[in-house]
């Protein structure tokens, strides 16, 4: 089976092909999101590009975003406790 980097910035944990990310980073991932990558995916899409929609391309695109955005805020709120 095929293996992948996670694409979240920074991650650098091996996934098989078929998921989007690795499990940290899909617990992050709001669960209305994750709800509508899988209503978006195709079965067997990772073997077969004609698969892919743009409908799950762009529920992929709006999770990885999220997360990314979730993971910046709570650098942030970091950063800034270390000050206080």
């Amino acid at each position: 089976m095929s293996s992948r980097v996670c694409p979240i910035k920074g991650c650098s944990v091996l996934i098989q092909n078929k998921m989007l990310l690795c499990q940290h980073h899909w617990g992050m991932c709001p669960k209305r999101l994750r709800d509508n990558v899988w209503a978006t995916y195709n079965n067997n899409q990772e073997n077969r590009p004609e698969l892919v929609t743009t409908q799950y391309l762009d529920a992929a695109k709006t999770a990885i975003k999220a997360v990314e955005d979730k993971e910046a805020r709570e650098d942030q709120a970091g950063r800034q406790a270390q000050l206080l």
